[in-house]
């Protein structure tokens, strides 16, 4: 009797379970015999199984299995436009930003750094040495049972420097502003040799179990395609200023679009995605950013640095610019790898910012009702 069935039922279902012969043919070892077999393989969603077909003896009761093979399956996404026009936009967006954030970095605002470096150093220590720790943590424990592209993309975004809308919730919690661009700049400068180091060091035993190299040259070119923007921003604001000017009064706007059309874009494109998290994935992914706010602040009380700078070194290091696996995931793999790598960036994006949230509205009603100005942290 032949019995089959995806090891992976979420990816796809086989139809007819299993095949019975009854008549038996007998053939010496050095005879070949080929027997043709129609199975059904039903695709379900994205993903990478295999096919296992067992070969039973009917006759004996224990059904005990004689021999089994086992075929890659692999369910894709058919390659269109949208697609093509997601990627674009994912791409531009991580490469504007990039370059809105070195428009509002002076270098006379660099001296604080050289002045204070204390901020700086525990923010950036947190990032590339507790966080990526943390997040192979996470891999062994919370997650050890999911892919390892899973486990990769989620150690990947743990090492990630700082970023992203840092900036703008610094302003909104009354931070430092001039030391969050700061850090941002330091960290996403440190990232080009920290990255490299833990996906080498920690990161490529996950690639390397499903026979998949270890990407550095995406890695390097994600990294390169980021910070040059960063340094084209910082001329501009140092030789062009009205031009800075130009840029940042429209970046509100094109950042709010780029932002709608990457979110309606996402969801129409990957929607399928969200079939494949569960709550360890989600558990792991909060983790991660919720552990550098927390982490931060007490070093920070430590340390004894004043509000404004703690409240930044907090924010600075629990938000992490997830531009940069995002750009690994989209250089270097394919289908499905790609839909299956982005799992932990998105739920990690989804859930960055939601203390932050619930927070900033809490604090507002107590200042609504106290009518208080003092510092709330």
């Amino acid at each position: 009797m032949l019995n089959f069935d995806c090891e992976d039922n979420y990816v796809c279902q086989v139809s007819p379970k299993y095949m019975l012969y009854n008549n038996v043919t007998y053939i010496m070892e050095e005879e070949k015999y080929t027997q043709n077999i129609t199975i059904l393989i039903k695709p379900t969603l994205i993903g990478i199984t295999h096919l296992v077909m067992s070969i039973k003896n009917e006759s004996d009761r224990s059904n005990t299995v004689i021999s089994d093979f086992k075929f890659k399956v692999v369910k894709i996404k058919d390659s269109n436009l949208l697609g093509d026009i997601f990627i674009c936009l994912l791409v531009s967006f991580g490469l504007f930003v990039s370059l809105i954030m070195g428009t509002q970095i002076e270098i006379p605002k660099l001296h604080e750094i050289i002045r204070n470096p204390k901020p700086v150093l525990i923010s950036t220590s947190i990032q590339f040495i507790v966080l990526p720790l943390l997040g192979y943590l996470m891999t062994q424990t919370l997650i050890v049972n999911e892919s390892n592209l899973v486990k990769f993309s989620l150690f990947a975004c743990s090492c990630s420097p700082g970023g992203g809308k840092s900036s703008i919730w610094t302003y909104l919690f009354d931070g430092n502003l001039n030391l969050s661009v700061s850090m941002t700049l330091v960290q996403t400068i440190v990232a080009m040799g920290a990255m490299p180091f833990w996906i080498h060091f920690l990161g490529s035993q996950f690639l390397e179990s499903e026979n998949i190299q270890v990407p550095y040259s995406a890695l390097f070119k994600s990294i390169i395609t980021l910070v040059v923007p960063v340094g084209i921003g910082m001329l501009i604001i140092r030789y062009r200023p009205r031009l800075a000017e130009i840029i940042n009064d429209w970046a509100k706007s094109v950042t709010l679009l780029m932002t709608i059309a990457i979110t309606i874009l996402g969801i129409v494109l990957y929607y399928d995605i969200f079939w494949l998290f569960n709550l360890r994935m989600f558990i792991a992914g909060t983790i991660i950013p919720w552990s550098g706010y927390v982490i931060a602040y007490l070093t920070s009380k430590i340390f004894n640095l004043n509000v404004a700078d703690k409240i930044t070194t907090a924010i600075e290091t629990g938000i992490q610019n997830i531009g940069f696996p995002v750009m690994i995931i989209l250089l270097a793999f394919e289908e499905p790898e790609i839909s299956i790598s982005m799992c932990m960036p998105i739920i990690i994006g989804l859930m960055t910012d939601k203390p932050l949230i619930t927070l900033y509205l809490y604090l507002r009603c107590i200042k609504k009702n106290l009518k208080s100005k003092k510092p709330f942290l």
